[in-house]
């Protein structure tokens, strides 16, 4: 969990001790998570904060993708999501 947790600071441009200030947690706790298992409540407010799901981190693999490109969606302004839909509209005619 600890490193998958780094990639995704390293990814969203932050630092580990930012993410524990935004999640609320203690100075190194996330990094204890290498050696220990941390409460749910505490990888939910990591997995919110880093806009991915609880099973990600733990395992590493995104199963639920219509949930997470909502997650990430929820993130853009107006015009960002008309372009992300514009470019869905336009692969799926592509298909038909």
């Amino acid at each position: 969990m600890l490193e998958i947790i780094k990639d995704l600071c390293i990814q969203k441009g932050i630092t580990i001790a930012e993410l524990e200030r935004r999640a609320d947690l203690g100075n190194g706790t996330i990094r204890r998570w290498g050696d220990t298992y941390p409460s749910v409540d505490k990888v939910a407010r990591v997995a919110a904060i880093l806009n991915t799901t609880i099973e990600y981190l733990y395992t590493g693999e995104i199963k639920n993708v219509p949930n997470a490109a909502a997650r990430k969606m929820e993130a853009l302004d107006d015009s960002e999501v008309k372009a992300v839909n514009d470019l869905i509209d336009f692969y799926l005619s592509k298909k038909r």
